[in-house]
């Protein structure tokens, strides 16, 4: 089935350039990356003072971010533990892997589907 024609007056047939400083420029494509919009819908929307739809974000927090950061530092030194052939620190290892599987449950909303298939 064909798709429905649109009427002359909802056709986006007009467009509009504007100037921008590359830091500008950034700005917004950095603020409609955060709420989940293209950079057009973000701009046509705050031009147009119209509440955005946002998506749902799937990027981690600073702080989720920055213990990823710090259990990928302690993975690597066990890494290289084992490499060197010493023993594998099972208990160390065991609680990383509880704090990554934590991490990823708070980072997704929905972490059912996720869960069942790293189980």
């Amino acid at each position: 089935m064909a798709r429905p024609k649109m009427s002359p007056s909802d056709r986006r047939s007009d467009q509009l350039n504007i100037a921008l400083s590359p830091s500008e420029r950034a700005t917004i494509e950095d603020r409609a990356v955060r709420t989940g919009v293209s950079v057009t819908d973000f701009v046509r929307a705050a031009a147009l003072s119209r509440p955005l739809k946002t998506a749902r974000s799937n990027v981690p927090s600073f702080e989720v971010r920055h213990e990823l950061r710090r259990i990928g530092n302690n993975l690597n030194q066990i890494a290289r533990s084992v490499n060197a052939g010493r023993d594998l620190p099972e208990r160390e290892l065991a609680g990383l892997l509880q704090k990554l599987d934590t991490l990823f449950d708070d980072w997704l909303s929905d972490g059912s589907a996720y869960r069942q298939s790293r189980s």
